[in-house]
C-alpha cells in the first residue's frame, strides 16, 4: 500500500485558499456569527467584574497590601460556570466549519453557500468529534496519572531516606516525551475518522485505525509540519498584537482615558475593541484553519480511493 502523498496532503489547504479565497472569508463570517458574537455577549456580562477585580488587586498592591483572594475566587467561579456554554458554542461552530473544509476538498463542485451546511453529515461529524476529544482527554489524564505515580514514588523514596539518583529527572522527562509522542501518534491515526464520518454520513471512529494502517510515520511527519505552521502563525499573531496594543494603543492618551470610569463603562468601551480584534483575528485564523483541517480530508480521499481500487 503506497498510502497518501505527503506533499498533496500538506498543500490541500493552500489549494483551497487559492481556488476559493472568498469561501474562507465566508467561513470567517460564519465563525463570527456562530462563536465570536455569542462569546462576546457572554464575556461582556463578566467583563465588569474582571475589570473591578484587577483594579482592586492593583490598588491593593500599590498600597502595600495583598489582593483579596475571595474576590478572585468568586470571579473564577463565575467564569467557570460559563465554560460549558462556551464549549458547546465552540463545538457547534467548529463542527460546521470542519464540514465546510472537508466538503471543499472532497466535493469541490458543491461550493454553494461557501461549502457551509447544517445537516446529517454535520451531526455525525460532531458526534465523532466529541468522541475524538474525549479519547484525547482520557489519554492525557492517563499520562498525568503515570507521571503522578512516578513523582509520588520519588517523594516516598526521598522521605524514606533514599535520595533519587541523577538519572531520575531525565528518566521522568523521557517518560513524558515518549508518552506524549505516543498519544500524538494515536490521535493522528484516529483523526481520519472525522472526514471519514463526514464523507460516509455515519458515526465513524475506530475504523480510521485500519484505514491508516502503515501510515503512522507519514502522518506523524505531517502532524509535526502542521504544528510548526501553527506555532509560527501564533508567534506572528502574538507579535502583531503586542505591537498594536502595547506599542500603540496602550501608550495613547485616548487609551488611558478608556480605562477611567466605572467597571461597567470600561467594559462597554472595551467591547467594540475586542470585537474588532476578534474580526481581524478570525479572518486570519480561518486561513490557518483551512491549512490545518484540509489535509485530513485529502488523506482520507487518497486512502479511501486506493482501498476502493484495491
Amino acid at each position: 500500500m503506497a498510502g497518501f502523498s505527503y506533499v498533496q496532503a500538506l498543500g490541500a489547504g493552500f489549494h483551497v485558499l487559492r481556488r476559493k479565497p472568498w469561501a474562507v472569508l465566508a467561513w470567517a463570517g460564519a465563525y463570527l456569527i456562530l462563536a465570536v458574537l455569542p462569546l462576546t455577549l457572554i464575556m461582556s456580562q463578566v467583563l465588569p467584574d474582571v475589570v473591578a477585580t484587577y483594579r482592586e488587586a492593583a490598588h491593593a498592591v500599590t498600597q502595600g497590601g495583598t489582593p483579596d483572594p475571595a474576590r478572585a475566587l468568586a470571579l473564577r467561579s463565575k467564569v467557570s460556570g460559563l465554560k460549558p456554554l462556551v464549549w458547546l458554542i465552540q463545538l457547534l461552530a467548529y463542527t460546521i466549519l470542519l464540514g465546510a473544509a472537508f466538503r471543499a476538498v472532497l466535493e469541490p463542485q458543491a461550493s454553494r453557500w461557501a461549502y457551509l451546511r447544517v445537516g446529517r453529515r454535520e451531526l455525525w461529524l460532531g458526534l465523532s468529534l466529541v468522541v475524538f476529544l474525549l479519547v484525547f482527554l482520557i489519554l492525557m489524564f492517563t499520562l498525568l496519572a503515570i507521571l503522578g505515580v512516578a513523582v509520588a514514588v520519588g517523594i516516598a523514596s526521598a522521605h524514606s531516606g533514599h535520595t533519587p539518583g541523577p538519572a531520575a529527572l531525565p528518566l521522568l522527562k523521557l517518560i513524558q516525551v515518549v508518552c506524549g509522542l505516543a498519544i500524538l501518534w494515536v490521535m493522528l491515526r484516529l483523526s481520519i475518522a472525522l472526514p471519514m464520518s463526514f464523507a460516509e454520513n455515519r458515526f465513524v471512529f475506530y475504523e480510521a485505525w485500519g484505514l491508516t494502517r502503515r501510515q503512522g510515520v507519514k502522518l506523524f511527519l505531517l502532524g509535526l509540519t502542521l504544528f510548526a505552521i501553527l506555532v509560527l502563525c501564533n508567534v506572528a499573531a502574538t507579535m502583531a498584537l503586542r505591537f498594536l496594543v502595547i506599542e500603540n494603543l496602550a501608550r495613547a492618551a485616548s487609551w488611558r482615558e478608556i480605562l477611567h470610569g466605572t467597571p461597567t463603562e470600561v467594559a462597554r468601551r472595551l467591547t467594540p475593541i475586542m470585537a474588532g480584534l476578534a474580526a481581524i483575528g478570525t479572518v486570519l485564523g480561518m486561513a490557518v484553519f483551512a491549512i490545518l483541517a484540509s489535509p485530513l480530508a485529502e488523506i482520507y480521499r487518497q486512502l479511501r480511493g486506493e482501498k476502493a481500487a484495491a
